[in-house]
């Protein structure tokens, strides 16, 4: 005997299993009922259900896992008296009557528990859930925007202007902290927890950036207007371990729209950015139906912006930047068993490098290059199995001239994977992953010449969820052409709370590994082959708390201990990599989101207190790591009215060393920027129209991020946005 219930009433409908909701629950019983008895059991119904006003709303949408598959089965559930549905086969649900205010937990196995405030009928209708199995593919939560500071959060809300340059996205997502080099468009390293560069993997459309030349990933290779929403995960949470020892930033593009983007700024900045979706093969009986998307870009800047150098006012020159992107994403239906999908990403990039300390600011050095990257996926579901095989191909070529010191230099890196996964439901409440991944890496360099390298990892996970509490646990067997071999493992605690308030605890302990990049091991003349891999071990404690009155609050704590770390030292008339360095970092971060439902005002904080210390027995025992602030703030406060907001935010940045040196250290100091920005969003028939009006730098502060290269000052851009969503 199965039965639901709807607020306090149980429903008794023998020999049937209920889907849905009310009409589910009537459609199930109508067998059973005389024909004269169906208006009453309708009256009931209603009467003992309805304990909502009468004005409660309908609430409808759709559930996907982060490959963009429909989730059928995932049971929703109204906190906290469970009442509820189920999404169908197609992933969508239906709830006939909430109200704003109410609390929804998404819950289904094989995945993450999801949270949700609905706040009327602005609230999110896709909701994205993540693998309960520790995957590298992270969740990401097409959210509103109470979940814009939990390491999660959509680009673009409704009614809001997208992200233009890499460097401004960057400084949306908090715990990231990103170097430039005083360009709009100049190359971004980013650290996650002010970690290093070289530890931290980007990700774009489930494609890997991270170039295996210099084991750095740079934002400005990805199509930022085409970005729809963002996941930073942490290296627990990662596959494999090379490349990630601190984060994994995911980056997905769009899919569902029609854009026409123009942008004009200060400094001769601008920029033309076109979308298009579209369904093909509607009408095909053999061909499943697919999206189609395409992004084209083109950015320039001439960047010959003022600034301050030994006490003289200058401008910079040979700053200027040109950047075109194009991306192509082809996905079949999700509904199939079977559907396949492809991705394809270009990048050109053409810039002066006008460096302070290392070259004059007049000298003509240019950096020049294009990017390739593309995948091919398929996957298949069989009954209680989920099967996936992407294989991918990364291509990069990059020129650099620097008269000043008299080197030019070629480079091109490659990188081809095949990566094999299988998702096995053993129980309700225990899972199994296996995975296996085959990696090539080359690079040709005038430098170092034609260099290979071959690596196999294998991958073995367990999940087992009873009740409230989560357990997972991951081993990784990886060996590198016999030179390297090893393991590294992940394990993850969680206990839910299903109350009224959402709240969750999670414990994570994780070792992993990153490879010496190509530079690290050939660059000559300083480069040594003998280098070994880098090793991390991490700790950290998350709680999780979200209340119905429009409130979000997160806390962490996390230790990372890193051995064998490679650091380069002055070796005669050069510099040479080895693994000296041995650094601990710990931190304590806070994140609050607050968004009053009556106040037109949402505020959003996130700060990290990071402290960290070199531990090996060199001459740098016992500092602060390099490129490692003392704290990361950020905050902002928007104001929304019908068609119009306005925003300010404030990106602090502790003081930091930017160089090791003696008798003193170079020391970036602290900096508070902040940037402003008004949008008007106007209906057009099936089109929005965004106008937007964005100031960078209002206070005009003068800072670096890097020594030698000074930041930008106040600019201001202005941009109109005609956006269209393609019908699924």
């Amino acid at each position: 005997m199965y039965f639901t219930t709807f607020r306090s009433f149980p429903l008794f409908c023998f020999g049937k299993t209920l889907k849905h909701s009310r009409h589910s629950c009537i459609n199930a019983c109508s067998p059973f009922l005389h024909k004269g008895l169906r208006p009453a059991l309708v009256l009931i119904i209603l009467i003992f259900s309805c304990s909502r006003p009468l004005c409660a709303d309908p609430f409808s949408g759709r559930v996907e896992d982060i490959r963009g598959s429909a989730l059928a089965d995932v049971n929703i559930l109204l906190l906290p008296d469970s009442s509820g549905t189920v999404t169908d086969d197609d992933g969508r649900f239906l709830l006939l009557h909430i109200s704003p205010g109410d609390s929804l937990l998404f819950s289904h196995i094989a995945f993450r528990d999801f949270f949700l405030i609905y706040r009327g009928p602005e609230t999110q209708k896709l909701i994205v859930l993540q693998d309960t199995l520790l995957s590298l593919h992270s969740v990401t939560r097409h959210g509103q925007s109470l979940q814009q500071w939990t390491l999660t959060r959509q680009v673009g809300l409704p009614g809001r202007e997208r992200a233009a340059t890499a460097s401004e996205l960057a400084s949306e997502i908090p715990g990231l902290f990103s170097r430039g080099f005083g360009s709009y468009l100049s190359p971004l390293s980013m650290s996650y927890d002010a970690g290093p560069s070289t530890h931290t993997q980007l990700r774009f459309a489930g494609m890997d950036l991270t170039d295996p030349q210099t084991g750095q990933a740079d934002m400005t290779w990805v199509p930022v207007s085409a970005v729809s929403s963002y996941s930073l995960q942490t290296a627990d949470l990662a596959e494999y371990g090379s490349g990630a020892s601190d984060a994994v930033l995911e980056l997905q593009a769009l899919s569902d729209r029609s854009s026409i983007q123009l942008n004009y700024g200060s400094f001769d900045y601008r920029a033309l950015n076109l979308s298009h979706s579209f369904t093909a093969f509607r009408k095909s009986k053999s061909i499943p139906d697919a999206m189609i998307s395409v992004h084209a870009a083109q950015q320039r800047s001439e960047g010959d912006f003022p600034y301050s150098w030994d006490g003289e006012s200058l401008r910079r020159k040979n700053n200027d930047t040109a950047l075109d992107q194009f991306y192509l994403d082809f996905r079949q239906n999700s509904q199939q068993p079977r559907h396949f999908g492809s991705q394809f990403l270009l990048s050109r990039y053409d810039a002066g490098t006008p460096g302070l300390l290392w070259n004059a600011p007049d000298t003509l050095g240019r950096r020049s290059g294009e990017s390739m990257t593309g995948s091919l996926n398929w996957t298949e579901r069989r009954v209680s199995t989920l099967f996936r095989t992407q294989l991918s191909a990364y291509a990069n070529r990059s020129s650099f001239a620097n008269p000043l010191i008299m080197a030019d230099s070629e480079h091109s890196s490659s990188r081809i994977t095949a990566e094999f996964t299988a998702d096995h439901s053993l129980s309700d409440h225990s899972g199994y992953r296996a995975g296996l991944e085959y990696r090539s890496e080359s690079l040709n360099s005038s430098d170092a010449g034609l260099r290979r390298r071959h690596l196999l990892s294998m991958r073995q996970g367990l999940h087992w969820s009873p009740s409230v509490w989560t357990l997972s646990g991951t081993l990784n067997l990886h060996s590198v052409q016999g030179r390297y071999s090893g393991s590294s493992f992940s394990t993850a605690l969680r206990r839910s709370f299903r109350h009224r308030t959402p709240i969750y605890a999670e414990m994570q302990a994780a070792e992993y590994f990153r490879l010496p990049s190509f530079n690290e091991l050939y660059w000559q003349p300083g480069g040594n082959p003998e280098l070994k891999p880098e090793r991390s071990r991490s700790f950290g404690i998350r709680l999780h708390i979200q209340t119905a009155e429009s409130l979000v609050f997160q806390q962490e704590l996390f230790i990372r201990h890193s051995f064998q770390m490679i650091q380069w030292l002055p070796q005669q008339q050069y510099w040479r990599p080895v693994n000296v360095q041995e650094s601990l970092r710990t931190g304590l971060k806070f994140a609050l989101a607050w968004h009053p439902d009556a106040l037109p005002v949402s505020l959003n904080t996130h700060l990290s207190l990071i402290r960290s210390a070199d531990l090996n027995s060199g001459i740098y025992q016992m500092k602060s790591l390099r490129f490692v602030p003392a704290w990361l703030f950020d905050a902002d406060i928007q104001y929304s009215r019908n068609m119009f907001s306005a925003r300010l935010e404030l990106h602090a940045v502790g003081p930091y060393i930017s160089m090791y040196g003696y008798p003193e250290d170079l020391v970036i100091a602290a900096r508070f920027p902040l940037n402003g920005s008004l949008s008007y969003v106007k209906a057009l028939k099936q089109w929005q129209s965004i106008f937007s009006l964005k100031i960078y730098n209002l206070s005009d502060l003068r800072f670096e991020s890097v020594t030698g290269y000074p930041e930008m000052g106040r600019s201001l851009h202005a941009g109109i946005e005609l956006r269209r969503q393609t019908d699924d």
